[in-house]
């Protein structure tokens, strides 16, 4: 009785009887119950418009306006080289995470830990993932599992040093839609907008995009001289929705013309609420002044 009881206290098995608990009820009615199809609608919307894990585990067309992700490119192992050095990204499609169970693909994303206990290479400050539900780690794991995509490309997910004593998984809360900054918080997380515009989201970051082109990040700060920091909450929204419209989402460049690496057709397929909440976010930060520039239109 005792070693069962120090089974079910290790933390491997609360994360496995977390999941099964959030998640057995949505397989067990099959694949067409309403459960499962919300989960799978939250996995695609997580991973495709916040997340966007296609940006870097996929392959973009830097000739259109954003480089969107090629299409039948997307999870595959691609190379990007936005951060300056090249980063070689694994292959996510059903193919390249064959042999992961969906709670490995959770504490893969929880915790950056594979299955042999190993760490997952995470090069890219601002890229973390940790704080994560587990309803929404177990939408992602399960929406990867059927995104269509070209897979077998290229490795699959690697490690390096296995890690000495991995920290349990300590569940949370989604957070409460009427907590309209809360959400703001969470969503600026999961979009990893910190990896390209800094710690405290006040631009500045040199990314490169092809041909050794440099662009520098915008200031997300709500300064009197920023783009967040002049516009109101429905201009916030128009700026992205905008481009929803594919004809300027991915307009073709002209040749030699600058590009950006920022995804807007990713982020026009967020939901108004949801930009609401990021742009009530980012009107809390720490106000960081642009030192050369006044606010973008």
């Amino acid at each position: 009785m005792f070693h069962i009881l120090k089974i079910l206290r290790s933390w491997r098995s609360r994360l496995l009887l977390a999941f099964i608990a959030g998640t057995a009820a949505a397989y067990a009615a099959g694949p067409d119950s309403p459960t499962r199809y919300q989960t799978l609608a939250r996995g695609e919307y997580l991973t495709n418009q916040v997340a966007y894990c296609f940006n870097c585990h996929g392959e973009r067309d830097w000739r259109r306006q954003s480089a969107p992700v090629v299409p039948g490119a997307r999870g595959a192992a691609a190379e990007t080289s936005v951060f300056g050095s090249p980063l070689r990204a694994s292959d996510i499609t059903p193919a390249g995470v064959a042999g992961w169970r969906d709670t490995d693909l959770m504490r893969a994303l929880i915790r950056g830990v594979a299955p042999d206990g190993r760490r997952i290479h995470r090069r890219v400050d601002g890229v973390d993932y940790s704080h994560l539900t587990e309803a929404d780690a177990a939408a992602i794991a399960a929406y990867l599992r059927a995104a269509p995509g070209r897979g077998g490309v290229g490795p699959g997910l690697r490690s390096a040093k296995p890690p000495s004593s991995p920290a349990p998984y300590r569940p949370k809360n989604n957070p409460q839609p009427a907590d309209s900054i809360e959400r703001g918080r969470y969503l600026v997380l999961t979009a990893s907008c910190r990896a390209c515009h800094g710690p405290g989201l006040d631009g500045g970051v040199s990314l490169e995009t092809p041909a050794g082109r440099q662009v520098v990040s915008a200031n997300l700060t709500p300064a009197a001289n920023t783009w967040v920091g002049a516009v109101d909450r429905e201009r916030f929204i128009a700026g992205f929705k905008m481009f929803a419209n594919r004809a300027i989402a991915e307009k073709p460049m002209a040749a030699g013309a600058p590009n950006t690496p920022m995804p807007y057709a990713q982020y026009a397929g967020l939901t108004e609420a949801d930009l609401g909440a990021i742009y009530d976010y980012l009107q809390i930060i720490e106000p960081i002044p642009n030192k050369t520039e006044g606010p973008r239109p």
